[in-house]
């Protein structure tokens, strides 16, 4: 089908993907490098390729599982030593709700 015959929306479709597509080759498949040279989120990139270009999800390479975080994994486990080593006392309260403190009235209040 010519230009001339397509609506536009097919027009700025056909534009779109062919934009698309060279930011992916010129990234070698890699989204996120192809998202960063267009100015768009991966996230963004992401829903652009498989709502309204699925014949792309070839061209972009393989997702592969994401390492965790060694960070996030450190503050975990300082956590945990904080949070054990808080309760040093054998009366250590096992609940972790803070309790109001007692308040003593000797008198009646004034009005």
């Amino acid at each position: 089908m010519s230009d001339e015959k397509k609506t536009f929306k097919e027009q700025m479709l056909d534009f779109e993907r062919g934009i698309i597509a060279a930011a992916l080759a010129e990234s070698g498949g890699k989204v996120t490098r192809a998202a960063r040279s267009l100015g768009l989120s991966h996230q963004g990139l992401c829903y652009i390729i498989n709502q309204r270009h699925p014949e792309l999800l070839s061209v972009r390479t393989k997702i592969r599982a994401r390492r965790k975080s060694k960070a996030r994994e450190k503050v975990k486990r300082l956590k945990g030593f904080l949070n054990s080593s808080s309760d040093t006392t054998p009366e250590a309260s096992t609940s972790t709700e803070p309790t109001a403190p007692s308040v003593i009235r000797d008198s009646e209040p004034d009005d």
